[in-house]
C-alpha cells in the first residue's frame, strides 16, 4: 500500500497540472498512457498463434488520438474526419494483408480480432478523454469528476478485494490476494 500512496502523491499533482493546462501537453500525456495500455493489451492477449501486429495498431491508435486532439484545437477540423477514416481503412487493410500470411484461418481471425480490439478498446476510448477535457465551458470539471469517480471505485475495489475477497480471479493480476479453500465456482 505504501508504493500506491507514494505514486499517488507524485502522480496526482502532475495529472492535475496537465488537466489544468490542457492542449498539447495534455494530448501527449493521454496518448502516452493510452499507447502504453494498448501495448500492454497486446502483450496480455497475444501468444504463439495469436499475433496482433503491434506497430500497425499502435500507429493507428496514435492517429485516432491525434484526430481527437485536432478536433479540440479546431486546427484542420475538416481533415480530422479524413485522418480518422484513413486510419481505420488503412489499418484494416494492412492488418488483413499481414494476417493473411497465417496458414490457419482460425488464428488469422483471432489475430485480426485482437488487433482491432486493441485499437477500439484503448486509444479509441481514450480519445474521448481528450474530447471530454475540452467540452466548453466545464470540460476540466467533467474530466476531474470522471477521474474522481474512477479513483473512488478503484480504491474501493482494492480495499474490499483485499479485505473480503476470497478467490483469486487471476493470480498474475492480484498475486497478494489471500487464497481461499472454497471450491471453484462457489
Amino acid at each position: 500500500m505504501g508504493k500506491r500512496v507514494l505514486t499517488a502523491i507524485i502522480f496526482i499533482p502532475v495529472v492535475l497540472l496537465l488537466v489544468q493546462t490542457g492542449g498539447f501537453p495534455f494530448f501527449i500525456f493521454i496518448a502516452a498512457v493510452a499507447l502504453l495500455a494498448q501495448n500492454e493489451f497486446y502483450a496480455v492477449t497475444g501468444d504463439a498463434q495469436i499475433t496482433p501486429k503491434r506497430l500497425v495498431c499502435l500507429f493507428a491508435g496514435f492517429l485516432i488520438l491525434f484526430s481527437a486532439y485536432l478536433r479540440t484545437t479546431d486546427m484542420l477540423l475538416s481533415s480530422q474526419k479524413g485522418i480518422l477514416a484513413f486510419t481505420l481503412t488503412f489499418s484494416l487493410i494492412l492488418l488483413i494483408l499481414i494476417h493473411l500470411l497465417h496458414k490457419n484461418i482460425r488464428y488469422f481471425l483471432e489475430s485480426l480480432g485482437v488487433s482491432l480490439a486493441g485499437i477500439f478498446m484503448v486509444p479509441w476510448l481514450a480519445s474521448y478523454l481528450i474530447l471530454i477535457r475540452d467540452i466548453a465551458p466545464h470540460g476540466r470539471e467533467y474530466f476531474l469528476l470522471l477521474l474522481l469517480g474512477i479513483w473512488f471505485v478503484d480504491t474501493a475495489a482494492y480495499v474490499l478485494g483485499t479485505k473480503f475477497g476470497s478467490r483469486k480471479l487471476a493470480k498474475t493480476i492480484s498475486p497478494k490476494k489471500p487464497s481461499s479453500d472454497s471450491p471453484p465456482g462457489y
